[in-house]
């Protein structure tokens, strides 16, 4: 992995895709990393990692025409390894308004071996004996800011590096236990709906099922504020007002007085925000 190319211009990408042709690659692994709101506002894809056994490469789809990211993604003659698949099918939809085509995700073979363990790292571990290392400090790790450390584009590859291998590995399993036409069911049934609009998690916490109608109504109206300024300011909404402070505000434990904003927040923005809170949680409002 210390060698791969940096896809980064229109020219780049063409070129690549180039090469796949020419080389009549029919499969590579590819994984993405985003950034979820968390150095900014909304969903991002940032990076495309692939790796088509024998070389590596990594576009940068922030500096390339979407026009040409979703040339690559339509590619109906390569198949697309990946593992764990639909937060990066949703993105994909979401951000460029198209069905990834052609993907065998890998976590589908271990749904059909029935393993304990699901998750990528966890399968590395047991089936390759492989450690994925510095999971921790790239965890929280800005994807958007450019240049990227080259450490975290190496980091990167990691998750496609081995995805041929699984593969290999539990396929042949699969074949042994005879669950091949367990596997064909699973891949037949499974459905991902496009158009299904997603609930966001923060209505699906238990404190907000607890919440009576009235104070969940009224901290949806606070939730969609904050999303509206987050996405003026292209601030992560949990950095301009803080998930506990939208349950703590509506529960009547915090008032919109004490609210601390980020520095970027132009003070009539605030004042307006600050307003608009004491008229939702007026405590008539609040009542029942």
């Amino acid at each position: 992995m210390d060698n791969f190319t940096l896809i980064e211009t229109a020219a780049d990408m063409i070129a690549f895709r180039n090469y796949l042709f020419q080389e009549n690659i029919e499969k590579i692994a590819m994984d993405f990393e985003g950034d979820f709101n968390l150095h900014a506002y909304g969903e991002k894809l940032c990076l495309i990692q692939i790796f088509d056994g024998k070389k590596f490469f990594i576009v940068d789809p922030l500096k390339i025409r979407n026009e040409e990211v979703i040339l690559f993604f339509e590619n109906k003659k390569i198949i697309k390894y990946m593992y764990g698949t639909e937060s990066d099918i949703s993105l994909v939809y979401k951000q460029y308004g198209i069905r990834l085509n052609n993907v065998f995700d890998q976590q589908i073979l271990v749904n059909v071996l029935g393993m304990e363990h699901k998750g990528l790292d966890a399968v590395l571990k047991s089936e390759l004996n492989i450690e994925v290392k510095n999971k921790k400090k790239f965890q929280m790790f800005n994807w958007i800011k450019r240049p990227i450390d080259r450490d975290a584009l190496q980091y990167a590859l990691n998750d496609v590096a081995w995805l041929f291998q699984i593969n290999e590995v539990l396929m042949k399993r699969i074949i042994d236990k005879n669950k091949y036409e367990d596997l064909l069911s699973w891949i037949i049934r499974r459905n991902f709906d496009f158009e299904k609009e997603r609930v966001p998690g923060l209505f699906r916490k238990i404190e907000y099922r607890n919440l009576p109608k009235r104070k969940k109504d009224i901290f949806t109206q606070i939730y969609y504020l904050r999303d509206r300024v987050a996405q003026e300011y292209d601030f992560p909404p949990n950095s301009l007002l803080s998930n506990d402070a939208l349950f703590n505000l509506v529960n009547g434990r915090e008032s919109p007085e004490t609210l601390r904003f980020g520095k970027a927040i132009r003070e009539k923005t605030k004042n307006e925000i600050i307003n608009t809170l004491k008229g939702l949680l007026r405590p008539a409002t609040l009542s029942g």
